[in-house]
C-alpha cells in the first residue's frame, strides 16, 4: 500500500490540479462573457392584396417564406432605427425569423445583451413589419383604385358617344342595330367596372395581429459561471484521461507467455536455466556457441534480470561439463561471483593484457571475464569504441575455439552496445518481464537485428519484474 500510494499521488495532485484549472478557466469565460438574451415575438399573418401573401397567392408556403424575409428589409429595419435606435446594419443581424411549418405564422427573435432591450427589438420589428405590410396594402388598393377610375371615365365616354351617334341614324336602319349592340356591351363593361371600383372598398386592411408580445427566453447553461466551470473541469479531466488510454495503449507491458506466443513471438521458454539450458542442447547438442543474453528494452529499475538469467544459465552449462566461459559486460556488484577480476576485457580490447590473464576461473568448467570498474566504467563512449573495434570480434572469435559455450551478457536492445555485438554472435535471447517490458521496447529491440544476419533471436520469459529496493 505504500508503494501504491507513491506511485499514485502525483498522478492524483496532477489530475487535481488539471481539473482545478479546468473549473477555472470555464467560470472565468462565463463571468467575463455577458450573456446574449433573447426574447421572440409571434405574428399572425394574413392574406393581404400588395403582398406576397395574398388571397390569390397559390403557394402560400413561399410566399411566407417571402414575407420572412421582408421582416428584415431595409424598409422594415430602417423604421426600427429610426423609432428606438441604433445601427441598421446591427439591428439586422440582431434578428431571426422563422415560420414554423404548417401556421400562418412568424416567430420573431431578437439578440441583445440587456433583455430589455432584446424584447424592445422583438417586439418594435413584429409592429414596424406589420405596418409595412399594411402600407403596402393601402398603396396597392390606391394604385388600382385610380387605374378603375380611369377606365370607367374611358367606358362612360365611350358609351356616351356611342348613344349620341346611335340616336342620330333613322330607326330600322342597320347601322343604328349595330350600334345598339355596341352600347348595350359598353353600359356592361362600365358597370363591371363600377363593380370592381365598389369590391375595393371592402378589400380587407388587417396585415395580421402580434399573437405573443415579445417574451424573454430563459438563459442558457453556459451562461452560469458554475455550469461552465464543471464543464471545463469535465473537459480538462476527460482529457487526461484520454491521454493516459493513449499513453497505455501505445506503452502497454508484455504479459503471459501464452499472450507473446499467440502474438506471433518465438519464446524458448520461461527464465528457468536449466530448462533453457535444454531446449538450447535439443536445438544443438554442441552448444549454442556464442549466445548474446540481452534485455529488451532499458532496464527501468530492473534488478538485471538478464544479467542474473545469463549468470545462472552459465552455471547451468558448466554442470553439464561443458566448457563455458561467461562474457560480462556490465559493471554490477550484485552478481555472484568474483567481484574483483585480475585484468578486465577492457584491457584485453586495448591490448595492454592478454585474454588468459582476463580469464577468472570459478570452477573447472566455468571461466568469467569481466568490465572494469572505477572510473574507466564511466566514460560509456570510450567503452563503446573498445566494442566496435576488430579486438571485440577477435577475442570472441578466440573463446569460440576454445569453449562449447560462450554467453555474453550486460547489455540491451536496442542499444549500441547490443547492436555492435549482434553481427558477432550466434544466438541472441530478449529477456522480457511481464508488466514491466514495454512492447515497443521490445519490438524495438527486434527491430535492431539485422534481418540478413539469419541470426536465431527468441525471447526468455521473465515472468513478474523484480524491482529493486531503495
Amino acid at each position: 500500500m505504500k508503494n501504491f500510494g507513491r506511485g499514485w499521488l502525483l498522478p492524483s495532485l496532477l489530475v487535481a490540479l488539471l481539473a482545478a484549472v479546468g473549473g477555472a478557466a470555464g467560470w472565468g469565460w462565463a463571468s467575463s462573457t455577458p450573456p446574449e438574451r433573447s426574447a421572440t415575438a409571434t405574428v399572425l399573418v394574413t392574406p393581404l392584396e400588395g403582398n406576397p401573401f395574398n388571397p390569390d397567392a397559390r403557394e402560400g408556403v413561399l410566399s411566407l417564406e417571402t414575407e420572412a424575409r421582408l421582416v428584415a428589409s431595409d424598409a422594415v429595419t430602417r423604421a426600427v432605427a429610426k423609432e428606438i435606435g441604433g445601427a441598421v446594419e446591427e439591428l439586422r443581424s440582431s434578428i431571426d425569423v422563422e415560420v414554423p411549418p404548417n401556421t400562418q405564422l412568424l416567430r420573431i427573435t431578437a439578440q441583445a445583451g440587456d433583455p430589455t432591450r432584446a424584447r424592445e427589438v422583438a417586439d418594435r420589428f413584429a409592429t414596424a413589419f406589420l405596418d409595412y405590410r399594411a402600407q403596402r396594402t393601402k398603396a396597392a388598393v390606391f394604385d388600382r383604385e385610380a387605374h378603375l377610375r380611369e377606365e370607367i371615365r374611358s367606358a362612360q365616354d365611350h358609351l356616351a358617344s356611342l348613344t349620341q351617334e346611335k340616336n342620330r341614324l333613322p330607326a330600322g336602319s342597320s347601322r343604328r342595330a349595330l350600334l345598339e349592340q355596341q352600347v348595350s356591351a359598353s353600359a356592361v363593361q362600365v358597370s363591371q367596372l363600377q363593380s370592381e371600383l365598389t369590391a375595393l372598398g371592402y378589400v380587407s386592411r388587417d396585415p395580421g395581429q402580434v399573437v405573443t408580445p415579445a417574451q424573454q427566453a430563459p438563459v442558457g447553461l453556459l451562461a452560469r459561471p458554475y455550469v461552465t466551470a464543471g464543464i471545463g473541469a469535465g473537459a480538462a479531466l476527460a482529457a487526461c484521461g484520454g491521454l493516459l488510454l493513449l499513453r497505455r495503449r501505445h506503452r502497454r507491458t508484455v504479459g503471459s507467455t501464452l499472450d507473446l506466443v499467440t502474438a506471433g513471438y518465438d519464446v524458448l521458454g520461461p527464465a528457468v536455466p536449466d530448462a533453457l539450458r535444454s531446449r538450447l542442447l535439443a536445438s544443438d547438442a554442441a552448444g549454442p556457441g556464442v549466445l548474446l543474453v540481452a534485455d529488451a528494452g532499458p532496464r527501468r529499475a530492473r534488478a538485471l534480470e538478464a544479467s542474473v538469467l545469463a549468470a545462472d544459465l552459465a552455471a547451468g552449462f558448466a554442470r553439464a561439463r561443458m566448457a563455458t566461459v561467461h562474457v560480462r559486460l556490465a559493471v554490477c556488484r550484485d552478481l555472484e561471483g568474483p567481484s574483483d577480476l585480475p585484468r578486465s576485457i577492457d584491457e584485453v580490447l586495448q591490448g595492454k593484457a592478454e585474454l588468459d590473464e582476463a580469464l577468472e576461473p570459478e570452477d573447472d568448467f566455468l571461466q568469467v571475464i569481466g568490465r572494469a570498474g572505477g572510473s574507466e566504467a564511466d566514460d560509456p563512449a570510450r567503452w563503446t569504441d573498445l566494442v566496435a573495434s576488430p579486438a571485440m570480434g577477435e577475442v570472441l572469435d578466440v573463446l569460440r575455439e576454445r569453449a562449447q559455450v560462450v554467453i555474453v551478457s550486460g547489455v540491451e536492445l536496442p542499444g549500441q552496445t547490443g547492436e555492435l555485438l549482434v553481427p558477432r554472435v550466434d544466438r541472441l535471447l530478449l529477456s522480457v518481464t511481464a508488466g514491466v517490458t514495454h512492447v515497443e521496447d521490445l519490438e524495438q529491440a527486434l527491430g535492431a537485428v539485422p534481418g540478413s544476419l539469419g541470426l536465431s533471436v527468441a525471447l526468455v520469459h521473465a515472468g513478474q519484474g523484480r524491482r529493486v529496493s531503495g
